[in-house]
């Protein structure tokens, strides 16, 4: 929304929710295009936070703030089935989504998400939904898809091992 060139509505809040200040633009990346994003794919570690962002143009960006929302940084994201991302702590985060054959993908960043490497894994992951439990290496997994496998499972070793908790038709999860 603008106004001029339209800009991300991102809003800040220093008393609890009472009243709320929206970013100037000067303090968020333009993209090329119009910029959006969806309500759900967002995550916050202590006073860093990131959400993806898109342009009409086709380009994907992880939005990343270092101070609570105040300033933003926005680093290319150019990997493909992407559906969720969580982080455990403020460098170390994965993402998962399902590849073409309907298998989980699971890509990690070591740099705060600047950049993303596929993760070679054992065990079955989810590519619905992802989150982290805080300060450790543990992820959980989830998903309701209906692709190759449904259900929930987790991961002690930062997405390297994936154990299996549940699946099949009675264990369709969403949003962990």
């Amino acid at each position: 929304n603008g106004p001029g060139d339209p800009y991300f509505e991102i809003y800040t809040t220093s008393n609890a929710g009472i009243t709320w200040k929206r970013v100037p633009s000067e303090n968020i990346p333009a993209p090329n295009g119009f910029p959006y994003s969806f309500n759900n794919s967002y995550y916050a570690v202590g006073n860093r936070i990131w959400f993806e962002g898109f342009d009409i143009n086709g380009g994907q960006f992880i939005y990343r703030s270092d101070d609570y929302g105040q300033h933003w940084q926005a680093f290319p994201f150019t990997i493909k089935h992407f559906n969720a991302f969580a982080f455990a702590d403020t460098l170390n985060g994965l993402f998962t989504g399902f590849n073409n054959n309907g298998i989980a993908e699971i890509h990690a960043t070591h740099d705060g998400g600047i950049t993303w490497k596929k993760v070679n894994y054992s065990g079955i992951p989810m590519g619905g939904f992802i989150t982290a439990v805080p300060g450790t290496s543990t992820y959980v997994t989830t998903s309701s898809y209906g692709n190759t496998i449904d259900g929930s499972s987790y991961s002690n070793d930062n997405g390297k091992t994936w154990t299996l908790i549940d699946s099949g038709a009675n264990a369709l999860h969403n949003a962990v």
